[in-house]
């Protein structure tokens, strides 16, 4: 039996979500939405050891990049003498302090304290 989003729904109460959290065919499912969603079925103690844990950090993971690039101008200009000059401009006006502070939280979060 193949699992879709209206059955899990309709047997929501009758479901192993231990089994349900980790599984590798399911990842269409999970997103943060899967998440809020049956938040009050999904045991916490098993959560951050499950695939969805994963998915939903590998998702925040490639958000987090295209917010970061997205702040980042790269100007190449002309080659000198065989080199490639690479200048970065990030825009002040975009990246507050507090934003700044909020992204570095975030990387130190997802990557550990390293």
């Amino acid at each position: 039996m193949e699992l879709t989003p209206v059955l899990l729904e309709q047997f929501a109460d009758y479901w192993d979500w231990n089994e349900i959290i980790d599984c590798y065919h399911w990842d269409e499912l999970y997103c943060m939405d899967f998440l809020e969603k049956y938040q009050d079925y999904i045991p916490a103690s098993t959560l951050q050891y499950s695939r969805l844990w994963d998915k939903l950090v590998e998702d925040e993971k490639k958000q987090l990049k295209i917010r970061i690039f997205s702040y980042v101008n790269i100007k190449r200009p002309t080659h000198k003498a065989g080199q490639v000059y690479t200048k970065i401009d990030i825009k002040p006006s975009v990246l507050t302090k507090e934003r700044l502070a909020l992204m570095k939280t975030q990387v130190r979060l997802l990557y550990g304290d390293k």
